[in-house]
């Protein structure tokens, strides 16, 4: 068993294979970086976007990119699978890793061109309905076909580089040059607007070229760390076992998308467009929260899949305190800011409609967030047949309660629907992993997130008493914090003095 005063975000070293791995919580935070970073310098970008290529051309290439990625299914989630058995053999000499990695690639690349084959015949007569844009646009995507071909095998390539790295935990490369291609992305085609004009075909290759040059570096690197040092080939053995894994991360892929958005499709059936807008608001509001376990769950994948069961349990439990301890300030505090937050960003009267919504869904957020933690822990168990089956179990009981929800209730209806749904898969994924016990010592987040939205519903737009209300369960969720994961506080307070030190406000202090 692992030392028990080890968390998922302290310091851990572990040694196998040469690889030094580096701390859960040094990686996590470069996972926050790079995706938190890419987000920013994307919503830099949409102004000049607009300014040099017009709404319509921005639309018409926003569709194109929704587009393929449906076709991201050819990745058979071979990346996934790859940074899995990769973690496994951690301790091998590195010829098995190779094996994995090449069989991954290369079958990830034939795939990834059939589906560009089969997009290209596809698109000529889908883009068209799509879009509904003018004759000249029309051709200038027609153009701009064989390099939308081209971006699914490079997407599928880009996710076994990805799944390797991550395998062997160089967090630092795979987000740096995430940043790094995000910004490729965003300019290059930028520049190519100003200088050559807003032809979408000239947009279009240049994003893919950029795509398949941001490839390079991650191959390099996988050459070092896998290593790669014989002739590419594929090795049968790790076909069946990878498709055999991968099938069931495909299964997620296909139907957790579906869940995450029938929603808001449901709404503008049932109550029209508008509808749609309050609700769209509060969930990219809340979902922004997901960065956290999302960046976690990626850095503790690997040590998940190189670990005996017992201890991986172990390491699960901790991770689902550390987040609680993290989350529980933060989503008290929102839920009850939400409101007036909300009347001074979209004014009082969209407020009215989305802050409930925002409540209801910063609670779900909250419950989905500690599942992300039994949801890695069991695809790197080798069960991802087991969350694929829960969600494909969920899908009918929540296309009808949705729509009872929506009927009833509108758009805080849907949320609330939304919000049971993520408890319930939550319950099982908890089950399932077998660290259902830790929700015991979950009880007095639980219990304080409750008063905080029951008192942010019976105080309304008293902001005195909603101040008064913060003041005293935002202190209570310090303590509460403090109680369920007390390392997560000693990081924070280490972290912070370091930085204060480094920066010279305080002598540096060693943690």
């Amino acid at each position: 068993m692992g030392n028990p005063s080890e968390t998922p975000l302290s310091a851990v070293k572990e040694s196998g294979g040469g690889t030094g791995y580096s701390s859960v919580s040094r990686n996590a935070t470069l996972n926050v970086l790079g995706s938190v970073i890419p987000m920013f310098v994307t919503l830099a970008t949409v102004p000049p976007y607009l300014r040099l290529i017009g709404d319509v051309r921005f639309g018409v290439l926003s569709l194109v990119w929704v587009f393929l990625s449906y076709f991201g299914l050819f990745e058979m989630g071979l990346g996934r699978a790859t940074s899995k058995y990769i973690a496994e053999l951690k301790d091998d000499s590195g010829a098995t890793r190779e094996a994995v990695f090449w069989t991954a690639l290369l079958v990830n690349l034939a795939v990834g061109t059939l589906g560009g084959a089969l997009l290209w015949l596809l698109a000529g007569t889908t883009l068209p309905f799509w879009l509904k844009a003018n004759g000249t646009i029309q051709v200038e995507v027609s153009r701009a076909m064989p390099w939308l071909a081209a971006a699914v095998p490079v997407a599928t390539v880009t996710s076994v580089l990805v799944g390797a790295l991550e395998g062997r935990e160089k967090f630092a490369v795979i987000n740096s040059q995430q940043i790094g291609a995000t910004i490729a992305f965003q300019l290059i085609p930028l520049s190519i607007a100003a200088w050559v004009g807003p032809r979408v075909d000239w947009l279009i290759a240049a994003t893919v070229a950029a795509r398949m040059a941001a490839n390079l570096p991650l191959l390099f690197v996988c050459a070092r760390h896998v290593p790669l040092r014989n002739v590419p080939r594929i090795d049968r053995k790790w076909v069946r076992r990878l498709f055999s894994y991968g099938a069931w991360i495909t299964v997620s892929g296909i139907v957790g998308p579906i869940l995450t958005s029938l929603d808001r499709f449901v709404i503008g059936v049932v109550q029209g467009a508008q509808a749609v807008t309050y609700y769209a608001i509060p969930y990219n509001f809340a979902f922004k929260l997901l960065i956290i376990p999302s960046s976690l769950q990626r850095a503790l994948f690997p040590r998940f899949s190189a670990q005996r069961s017992s201890d991986a349990q172990e390491m699960a439990v901790r991770a689902v305190l550390a987040l609680a301890g993290m989350l529980t300030p933060i989503v008290v505090v929102a839920v009850l800011l939400t409101q007036p937050f909300f009347r001074l960003w979209v004014g009082p009267a969209v407020a009215a409609r989305c802050t409930r919504p925002a409540e209801w869904m910063l609670i779900g957020v909250f419950v989905n967030a500690l599942a992300f933690v039994p949801y890695g822990l069991l695809q790197a168990q080798g069960r991802p047949d087991l969350a694929a089956k829960f969600h494909v179990a969920e899908l009918v009981p929540f296309v009808g309660l949705l729509w009872a929800g929506v009927h009833i209730g509108g758009v805080t209806g849907a949320a609330v629907v939304w919000c049971a749904r993520a408890t319930a898969d939550a319950v099982l994924l908890f089950f399932a992993s077998g660290i259902w016990r830790v929700v015991i010592r979950l009880i007095p987040a639980i219990v304080l997130l409750s008063a905080a939205f029951v008192g942010a519903t019976l105080v309304g737009n008293h902001l005195l008493m909603r101040g008064a209300l913060l003041m005293l369960l935002g202190t209570s969720s310090l303590f509460v914090s403090q109680a369920t994961s007390p390392e997560v506080t000693r990081l924070v307070v280490s972290r912070v003095r370091a930085a204060l030190g480094r920066s010279g406000v305080i002598p540096e202090i060693d943690a």
